[in-house]
């Protein structure tokens, strides 16, 4: 007779007992890399010299470094409890021994999954009451409350990945493949999302690869993002652990319910589950096909992230690569989920198709078939455009119709311009859309121009940063370039370098209110309204403009000072376009004579 109870104690202390050297050893992991650390770091923060805002910030870095010690702990120590506990799904002396015991199935897996969440808990509850004589001795700065949060952490965290890791080793058979599933479910996501991403920033102009949208996917990857962002300077960030923890719960279900439907027999031979099989197979034939790609087009002579395309010859050998590791990643996991090598006759044609996917996403990414390089939001969708250049320039914020129109124009014509080809001289240009939806949108076009920028010619490219400068010069545009220097007020100070006759350069330094008031009064006056600092300005020997070999440098103090060195923010090339600072350089220091710059034919 098979016993009503849903929990064993018997199984549970089976559990705890037999594997404790296991758990000791987790236990002097959490000593070595969590007490003693806080330990070690608290004293020192506590003796220091900083004020109370230095100390503060001390502070959150060292809690954010233990909410990462509780994500590490929580997701290595899941897949080890997991796959320590659950003898009876990889071992077949095991399993036969699990299916004698007078309990039913969902008592069984009840008490092994209860006896490694107590594990999990027990190790962090332990190392938290080591903190406590810590609190004690150093309440003021060392609040009991942020290790309960931490406790709290680690215990949400836990139950996050011990769910998944039971998930994995309840739909499978052997211990790697447990481990496999597991990293799928964590990581896959995001790693599939950035290969995609940088293979099509090869194939389609304008394709930034440095971003990720879909990371909430992949919740390893996602919960440390979010902890690392966000639990530095507020509390445990609940609300957006809470999907994952709902998640969790379904999958402690899933686990619960696949284990209730498996042969307890079928210990040791792979993945279980036909549906389960053919979509790991899946999986596997176009990761290790995007993973030969994406290492291609890392290894390429090409920058693998400006956003230029491949040439037909590389796309010949991305072709060949993408179709090989297609084929290649079923045949590597069929071997793997049925622990035998003599499969290729029985996988070939999943292989054979896997690669002819891979072939078409390649074409259609090449001639944009879906329109994603071709893609321009309308003005009334777009909350704030962001455009930048690599080029002697800031991030420009234009949030008016009249400038995301113009952005908008900007990028339609980078869109008909195609692309600069492979060359060591090409400028990028960022333009990015905030969405009123929320939605980002990022587009990185390189273009090939003439060298210097100065002396830009009348071709394509050239019109293109002509028509990026005019943003740029435009009242939003100097507005938003210039935002830090008009921002600045006490924090301030000037530093005018010029050339004296004998060829060496000197500078006058200003500081405090006269930094501020020269800023404010006389800088800012050129830059906005006599239109100096142009970004892209036309310079040809026989101008008749007047050029002074001599720069203003705006420093930001507060900067400086947390940096240790001086931080500047605009520099000004001095020239008839800046009378103002002209005219206070004659009126506060007349001995200065500025040097014209003289341009060689």
């Amino acid at each position: 007779m098979k016993s009503a109870n849903l929990l064993s104690p018997g199984l549970i202390k089976n559990g705890l007992r037999r594997y404790w050297p296991l758990w000791l050893a987790g236990f002097i992991a959490l000593l070595l890399f969590v007490v003693l650390p806080a330990y070690v770091s608290v004293p020192m923060i506590v003796n220091s010299a900083e004020n109370v805002a230095d100390r503060t910030d001390s502070l959150n870095f060292f809690w954010s470094t233990m909410s990462f010690m509780a994500w590490v702990y929580s997701i290595g120590g899941a897949l080890v409890v997991a796959l320590t506990l659950n003898d009876h799904l990889f071992d077949s002396r095991a399993a036969t021994f699990v299916g004698s015991l007078p309990l039913r199935r969902p008592a069984v897996f009840a008490s092994t999954f209860a006896s490694g969440m107590l594990v999990l808990v027990a190790l962090p509850a332990v190392a938290s009451l080591c903190l406590m004589p810590l609190c004690l001795a150093l309440g003021l700065v060392f609040s009991p409350l942020r290790v309960v949060e931490w406790f709290a952490l680690t215990v949400a965290l836990s139950f996050i990945f011990y769910s998944f890791a039971q998930l994995s080793c309840h739909a499978s058979g052997t211990r790697l493949v447990a481990t496999l599933i597991y990293g799928v479910i964590g990581f896959l996501a995001i790693c599939v999302e950035a290969a995609v991403r940088l293979l099509m920033s090869a194939l389609v102009y304008g394709i930034s690869s440095d971003s990720i949208s879909f990371d909430w996917l992949a919740p390893a990857a996602h919960i440390v993002s979010i902890l690392t962002l966000s639990y530095p300077d507020k509390s445990i960030p609940w609300a957006e652990l809470a999907p994952y923890l709902l998640v969790a719960c379904v999958a402690a279900v899933g686990a619960a319910w696949l284990f209730g439907r498996r042969n307890l027999e079928s210990a040791g031979d792979g993945v279980l589950f036909a549906p389960l099989r053919r979509a790991l197979k899946y999986l596997a034939g176009i990761s290790l096909a995007l993973l030969f790609g994406s290492v291609y087009r890392l290894l390429d002579t090409t920058d693998a992230f400006s956003g230029i395309p491949m040439g037909t010859g590389d796309l010949l050998v991305l072709a060949v690569l993408l179709s090989v590791g297609a084929f290649l990643g079923a045949l590597f996991a069929d071997m793997i989920m049925s622990r035998s090598t003599h499969v290729l006759g029985s996988c070939w044609r999943e292989g054979l198709a896997l690669a002819c996917v891979m072939l078409a996403f390649l074409g259609a990414c090449r001639v944009d078939l879906l329109g994603v390089g071709r893609y321009v939001p309308k003005t009334d969708e777009v909350e704030m455009a962001i455009l930048t250049c690599d080029y002697g320039s800031d991030s420009m914020e234009i949030a008016s119709p009249e400038g995301i129109d113009d952005v908008r124009a900007l990028q339609q014509h980078l869109i008909d311009y195609g692309g600069a080809g492979e060359t060591e001289q090409a400028f990028t240009i960022d333009v990015n859309y905030k969405l009123k939806s929320g939605r980002f949108v990022q587009r990185t076009y390189p273009i090939l121009t003439n060298f210097p920028v100065t002396t830009l010619g009348d071709g394509q490219d050239s019109q293109l940063l002509r028509e990026f400068a005019q943003i740029a010069d435009s009242d939003e545009g100097r507005a938003s370039r210039f935002s830090s220097v008009i921002e600045l007020k006490d924090d301030t100070g000037v530093q005018i370098e010029y050339m004296l006759e004998n060829g060496e350069y000197s500078s006058i330094y200003l500081r405090g209110e006269d930094a501020s008031d020269f800023v404010s009064n006389v800088l800012l006056t050129d830059l906005m309204e006599e239109r100096a600092g142009e970004l892209f300005y036309q310079m040809t020997p026989d101008e008749d403009v007047v050029v002074y070999d001599a720069v203003a440098y705006v420093e930001d103090r507060r900067a400086s000072q947390a940096e240790g060195y001086d931080v500047y923010t605009e520099s000004l090339q001095l020239s008839e376009g800046t009378p103002h600072i002209l005219a206070w350089l004659e009126e506060h220091h007349p001995e200065i004579e500025l040097i014209k710059v003289e341009y060689d034919g």
